[in-house]
């Protein structure tokens, strides 16, 4: 029997389609290998975010080519200079007058790219073992005696899985 069609290791469910959601089923993927069921679950009807640019810091690109998408996401970002002038701190205690006390040199490693370029490569990337379930809002889960969790949805459906990891934001359920 080959792998693909063997009952997987364990089930994952992420709620949550945006940045971390998706990086996160892409890793899994990648560094479990194989027999892991990954659902994605996200409230609205589409892969979309919100927002203009990012900046991915030096560290992140390492994972980036890590994942297997540096290149594409190099290929559409900008290049931020390697050094600029950072904020300028001044000493006053008058409105008027006062002096420039010191002015930060930030040296930028990294890249920076619109949120939507970057969740469009993400999109891409996303393992064959992943399911995406659109507008599935988690409200309550409940762990079962046997170790699995029940997931329930708004629209009165419910899932089953043995992670559930949150990256839906600060109002998460989870």
């Amino acid at each position: 029997m080959s792998s693909s069609s063997a009952a997987p290791k364990f089930r994952v469910a992420i709620c949550g389609a945006g940045i971390g959601g998706l990086v996160l089923a892409i890793a899994i993927e990648k560094f479990a290998q194989r027999n892991v069921q990954i659902d994605v679950y996200e409230s609205r009807d589409a892969i979309t975010t919100a927002g203009a640019g990012i900046s991915i810091a030096l560290r992140a690109t390492e994972i980036m080519r890590e994942l297997g998408m540096y290149e594409e996401i190099f290929g559409v970002s900008t290049k931020p200079p390697s050094s600029g002038l950072g904020p300028l701190f001044r000493k006053s205690d008058i409105p008027e007058g006062g002096f420039k006390w010191f002015q930060q040199i930030i040296r930028q490693q990294g890249l920076a790219i619109t949120r939507q370029d970057l969740v469009d490569i993400l999109k891409q990337h996303l393992p064959a073992s992943c399911t995406v379930h659109f507008n599935k809002r988690l409200t309550t889960y409940n762990k079962q005696p046997a170790g699995s969790i029940v997931l329930h949805f708004a629209d009165d459906s419910a899932a089953t899985t043995d992670v559930l990891i949150g990256a839906d934001g600060i109002r998460s359920s989870v």
